[in-house]
């Protein structure tokens, strides 16, 4: 009974991982891996939006980026437009941050200008990411440390 109970926590482990994975879109040329960090996404956590992004010809990382915006709405309405950052020690990894104090389903829209060569702004691109965030159970019961 005990070998049961604990091969069914592993299927439902497994099937939640799975759920909350990363999406990968191409766009313009550019594959575009996004997630949330950390996953499962819970309100009233410190959650980030993370991008990460590859040349699908030649499958290296794009580090020119600029001006790389996430527009967040839920329900429709417009929660607001974060400007990402890039890592240093991450290359072609850029990164919003966020608090999200309602859970639900809602959806990101990345917009992108390329740099290209000279620094001119070669191509701009956008995509849309579905997010949920989760109500966090014990978000309500902490108490001040």
């Amino acid at each position: 009974m005990n070998n049961i109970l604990s091969n069914l926590i592993l299927v439902l482990i497994f099937f939640a991982a799975a759920a909350f994975g990363h999406d990968r879109k191409s766009v313009d040329g550019i594959s575009v891996l996004f997630g949330g960090e950390p996953e499962p996404m819970v309100n009233d956590e410190r959650q980030g939006l993370v991008w990460k992004f590859t040349d699908v010809d030649t499958n290296e990382l794009i580090t020119d980026l600029e001006a790389l915006e996430a527009v967040v709405t839920f329900a429709g309405k417009k929660a607001g437009t974060f400007a990402a950052r890039g890592s240093r020690r991450d290359p072609g990894v850029y990164k919003t941050t966020h608090i999200f104090t309602t859970p639900g389903e809602g959806e990101v829209t990345r917009l992108t200008s390329v740099v290209g060569q000279y620094g001119a702004a070669s191509r701009e691109n956008r995509a849309e990411f579905r997010i949920v965030v989760l109500g966090n159970p014990v978000a309500g019961e902490r108490k001040d440390e």
